[in-house]
């Protein structure tokens, strides 16, 4: 079977997060000023409120942005640049920004502007939701190595293998479980499947009469 492997990204910085409602909001630094950004993957353009626009060295290029809400309003938006911005170790010169009143909408108060994944173009961004922070990715921290192919049945197929942070177990079971798992991603019919990586840690007894598995860990092992 051939084969050709890509190596993808890694963590080079991690920023807390705090919780605005249900918002992200994360420190950045606009030109030389700290501000707070809501991190919003949702959005198509960077943003900046009119105040902090002025703050940050915002310059006009003469063009407008043009789109629309979840909720099919029309927005259009003035379009410039700011010559830095900062997040973590993630930075970028002459970043575009539209300008919008965002104190126009409630709940609101403090922000300074809010940042998109187009921010995140050339460095992948992790949101860890259960550690309350943002990982910045570089070429060896997400270590994910990709490979494509065609199977024994002639179908072209493209995996993913990366390392997970953190422990997969059975449903119902939590001692029934592995740190660190080494994982493939790929287009299937399932949910997902276990394989060997996982199954290799346990002795394992298949029931099929009685519709069961068991599992029990190898003498001196953890857990």
């Amino acid at each position: 079977m051939k084969c050709r492997v890509q190596y993808g990204l890694r963590v080079t910085s991690t920023v807390p997060f705090q919780y605005l409602a249900h918002l992200l909001t994360v420190p950045v630094l606009a030109g030389d000023v700290q501000m707070r950004f809501i991190l919003d993957t949702g959005i198509g353009v960077n943003l900046l409120s009119e105040s902090a626009a002025a703050r940050a060295g915002w310059s006009a290029t003469g063009t407008t942005y043009t789109g629309r809400r979840m909720s099919g309003q029309e927005v259009r938006l003035p379009i410039g640049s700011v010559a830095s911005v900062r997040l973590g170790d993630a930075s970028g010169d002459e970043v575009p920004f539209g300008v919008l009143d965002i104190g126009a909408a409630a709940g609101l108060d403090g922000i300074d502007g809010f940042l998109s994944l187009n921010f995140f173009r050339s460095a992948p961004v992790t949101v860890d939701y259960p550690a309350s922070v943002v990982v910045v990715e570089d070429e060896r921290s997400l270590a994910v190595r990709k490979q494509e192919g065609n199977d024994e049945t002639g179908h072209a197929f493209a995996r993913y293998f990366t390392t997970l942070r953190g422990e997969i177990s059975v449903a119902g079971a939590p001692a029934i479980r592995q740190a660190g798992p080494e994982v493939m991603f790929q287009r299937i019919v399932y949910d997902g499947l276990v394989g060997n990586s996982f199954l290799k840690n346990f002795t394992v007894t298949y029931d099929l009469a009685n519709l069961r598995m068991i599992f029990a860990r190898p003498p001196g092992s953890d857990g």
